[in-house]
Order: structure tokens, then sequence, then C-alpha cells
């Protein structure tokens, strides 16, 4: 009887370890389908900057692109960008905050998904508060990078998130990074007022534990992903507007 037992927990362990085998293929494999797209769209991006002779780069970056991206999916809205990082995709937003969660730019199905603008927010980034998500690959890719934000020698070599849309391009300086339950108030888009802003703020802080000379005129950008082991927390990245150039030349 034992021996049948041994054997029966065996081939247990045995599925379970070709099963386990098989997920880890297919997400490597999804995850190397989705890298593979958007560093197609990436190399067109460089080939763009290569040849553009009409309009320096630096003033009119990403235009072309995200005009072509828009016209096979008007949900694209922009593209962000940390300079020497994985961070740098195309974003959208959706009718709600689920669909990018599993879908390419391309609204291919995929798991690794896109970086997205919270349903509640404007697409002009006029908000005082705009949150963009994006999914924690174990690779890296995606907002698997961020997490590299909890130690404050990376902030400071990586300080700047630039965000490029048709007409505008729009600097962020992070002051803060780290983690958050899901419960927390921090996801919040309506202030009645300067006063509760500022509230906002300064709770902000306090979550992140930083110093930060916020005030009422300022515009934040969260970049929000999930942590490694916890679902009942997230890990975010906070920056204030610094910087916005017009891109209608």
């Amino acid at each position: 009887m034992k021996k049948k037992i041994l054997i029966m927990l065996e081939l247990l362990l045995a599925g379970l370890f070709i099963f386990s085998a098989y997920k880890i293929m297919v997400m490597s494999q999804k995850s190397n389908d989705s890298e593979a797209y958007y560093n197609e769209i990436r190399n067109i991006q460089n080939n763009e900057q290569i040849h553009d002779q009409v309009s320096p780069v630096e003033e009119i970056p990403y235009k072309k692109v995200l005009k072509d991206l828009k016209v096979r999916n008007e949900d694209v809205l922009g593209w962000i960008k940390i300079d020497e990082t994985k961070v740098d995709y195309p974003f959208a937003a959706g009718i709600d905050n689920a669909y990018y969660l599993s879908h390419l730019i391309d609204k291919t199905e995929n798991e690794y998904g896109s970086i997205f603008l919270d349903m509640r927010n404007s697409s002009d980034f006029s908000d005082r508060h705009t949150v963009l998500y994006g999914h924690n690959a174990l690779n890296g890719t995606m907002f698997g990078s961020l997490k590299k934000y909890n130690d404050d020698a990376y902030l400071k070599e990586h300080p700047f998130i630039t965000i490029h849309q048709e007409n505008q391009t729009l600097v962020y300086e992070i002051f803060g990074a780290g983690e958050i339950k899901v419960t927390s108030d921090i996801y919040k888009f309506e202030f009645i007022n300067d006063d509760a802003f500022t509230e906002f703020t300064q709770a902000l802080c306090t979550q992140l534990n930083v110093e930060a000379e916020l005030d009422s005129e300022d515009q934040i950008l969260t970049l929000s992903t999930c942590t490694d082991f916890n679902d009942s927390k997230r890990f975010i990245v906070c920056a204030r507007l610094i910087e916005v150039k017009s891109n209608n030349n």
C-alpha cells in the first residue's frame, strides 16, 4: 500500500513539474512576443529620429510614430520613457482599467499587456493627479524595473520621466517611490479645492516617507504596478511636472 502511495506521489510531482515547466515556457514566449512587438515600434521610432531632416528630433520627438500608431488604434495616447531604463513604451487608455492589462497596444491579446492611463484621467495629462499602470513583469519589462527606485542612488541617476504626445512633451521629476496598500486613498483624482489637494500630496509624501516641496499648483504623475509577492500592495513611483513643451510646430 505504501509503495502505491509513493508511486502516486511521484506521478503527481512529475505532473506538477511538467505543468509548471509548460506554464513557464508559455509565459516566456508571451513575454518574447510582447517585447518583439514593442522593439519593432522602437526601431521605427529610432529610424525616424535618424532620418528626420524636417525638424529636430528634440523639438518633435515621437510625433510621427504616435500618429501612425493612432491610425491603427485610436486608444493610443502617447509614449512614456525613462532614460537608460527599460521603461520605453507607447501607452493607451481603454474604456476601463482592465482591457490593457491583457492586450498589447495593437489590441493583440497578451498577458503582459500595455502601459495604460487610468480611465478617470484626462488624456491630455491636465489633471492634478494622473496615474499610469503597467505589469510588474519578472523579466524587468513593462513596469517590472520600477522596483529599482527603492534604491535612492538609482532614483538620483534616473530622476526624469518624459511623456511624449503628438502635441506636447511633458517632463516630470521623480520625488519618491515605495509600496502602498491597494486600498490606499492615494488613488484619488478629484479635489474640491487647493486644501484638499495639499492634504493629498502631504499624505502621499508621508506614505512614501519622503520630504518634497510640493504646492497646490503642482501636477503629480504616479506610475503604479504590482509588488512581487503581495497582492494587497502596489509599488508606485511619483513625480512632479516640471516642464511642458509644445509640439505644434
